[in-house]
């Protein structure tokens, strides 16, 4: 969890240590460290998977990571789709487009840089519907299957696995319980990012009640 480092402090025009750690490259290479940032989006009847990044893409802040097409005229688009008469992903018939916008899932804010890692998507087949609410109809969100579908035939982790120590790539995302979602949510999908960050300015090197061998 650490790096042994051989050290030299040198006191220079009054100043202390606590002023300035001057390092090579190499060794602010070897200081990189990683965290894990987990995030998740429902997709519920209202909407439908358009794309998904591919493991392994490597992204910043503000950068898409999954888009959706929002719909803004539902019932026309389940109407359609139940009518097979649906082109949302290219078929020939009605450009199902003119009902729906796109939607994203953005990298969060503060975030230099970072790789997908791991992509999950659960679907909520423990549905309670109130007895007092009609079904909804969940024809636009299983349009998502498509996409799925795909996305798994092509799924490689080995990207990350040649980028990340082992003990990092294989951290990888777990099913969760969705029992206690929204009933009009069909698919929950997570994505997990790598986040590299690497020595820079104002970095904690270590802790002041760590002992650090001073050779002069």
């Amino acid at each position: 969890m650490g790096l042994n480092t051989l050290v030299l402090f040198h006191a220079m025009y009054g100043l202390v240590n606590e002023d300035a750690l001057v390092v090579s490259e190499s060794y602010a290479n070897r200081m990189t460290h990683y965290s894990i940032i987990d995030l998740s989006l429902d997709i519920k009847n209202s909407t439908s998977l358009k794309w998904i990044a591919p493991i392994g893409t490597r992204v910043r802040s503000g950068d898409s990571i999954v888009t959706v097409f929002k719909a803004v005229r539902l019932d026309e688009i389940n109407r359609t789709l139940n009518e097979k008469l649906g082109g949302l992903f290219g078929e020939e018939g009605t450009d199902l487009t003119q009902y729906t916008i796109e939607d994203f899932l953005k990298v969060p804010n503060n975030i230099e840089e970072a790789y997908v890692s791991d992509v999950m998507i659960q679907e909520n087949k423990g549905v309670r519907i109130p007895k007092n609410v009609k079904k909804p109809d969940y024809s636009f969100a299983r349009e998502s299957e498509k996409v799925m579908k795909e996305y798994d035939k092509n799924k490689d982790r080995k990207p990350i696995y040649d980028r990340f120590p082992e003990y990092v790539a294989a951290d990888t995302l777990d099913p969760i319980n969705l029992d206690n979602k929204n009933y009009k949510v069909v698919y929950t999908l997570r994505i997990r990012l790598i986040k590299v960050t690497g020595l820079m300015v104002a970095s904690k090197v270590t802790n002041r009640s760590k002992f650090l061998q001073a050779v002069i």
